[in-house]
């Protein structure tokens, strides 16, 4: 089993990023699911308490967790701000 940052591991990476996130969203929006209806249940059951406030902040919590994953990175595009105020500018 190879251990490290070998190639093996960096190929297996790669190819399982996307994937990974995926899941790793959609386990957060089921699990978001399953706290909000508990703390339905729980507030039906036996009114407000903290157990019930606690689960239905951490499924706001999860939400807002997948949320922050969902804004895509655009890390190859360059600032356009920069460009204007940049070093080349002030040299034309």
């Amino acid at each position: 089993m190879p251990t490290g940052d070998g190639p093996l591991v960096r190929i297996a990476a790669d190819r399982y990023k996307g994937r990974m996130l995926q899941f790793a969203m959609s386990l957060a929006m089921l699990s978001a699911l399953v706290l909000l209806g508990g703390a339905w249940w729980l507030y039906r059951k036996h009114g407000p308490n903290r157990q019930t406030l606690l689960m239905a902040v951490m499924a706001l919590v999860l939400v807002g967790n997948v949320v922050i994953w969902a804004i895509p990175l655009d890390d190859a595009a360059p600032d356009k701000a920069a460009d204007s105020t940049g070093p080349s500018a002030a040299a034309d």
